[in-house]
């Protein structure tokens, strides 16, 4: 059932996105939706730090993928689409990354690649509410 919580600040964003890090279980890709400038790299800075990454966090939007350290050998990995179409990720070589064996997945502009997205999988919609603040949705889809 999905569940909508209101972010009153970049901190308390985070706070929600290391509680739901506490819940993935080994393989779990996140589909992260929203506008521009709505805070889905921010929500993934807190699932890195709730997984246990020190790495910093940036949007790969021109590397298409970023690779963050979790403890015992695990990794996060971080894909913007903005970018693609589908037959790019042939070429890119990124469909792995939708069923990670040594992490997590999360996915910038998942609906590039909607029907081939994992099931199940988490469904994290962000919206902006003000300049500081934002609705963030959040729901296992499959």
């Amino acid at each position: 059932m999905p569940k909508t919580h209101i972010a009153r600040s970049e901190q308390e964003t985070i706070r929600l996105a290391r509680h739901l890090a506490k819940k993935l279980s080994l393989g779990a890709v996140l589909a992260l939706r929203g506008p521009l400038g709505s805070g889905k790299t921010t929500f993934l800075r807190g699932v890195a730090s709730g997984l246990g990454s020190k790495d910093l966090v940036r949007s790969p939007t021109f590397t298409l993928l970023q690779r963050y350290g979790v403890p015992r050998g695990k990794f996060l990995y971080h894909l913007d689409l903005y970018r693609l179409s589908p037959k790019d990720l042939d070429s890119a070589g990124l469909w792995e990354y939708l069923s990670p064996q040594n992490g997590w997945t999360a996915i910038e502009w998942p609906q590039i690649i909607q029907r081939y997205l994992p099931k199940p999988h988490w469904e994290i919609r962000l919206e902006h509410r003000s300049p500081t603040a934002r609705s963030i949705r959040i729901e296992v889809v499959g």
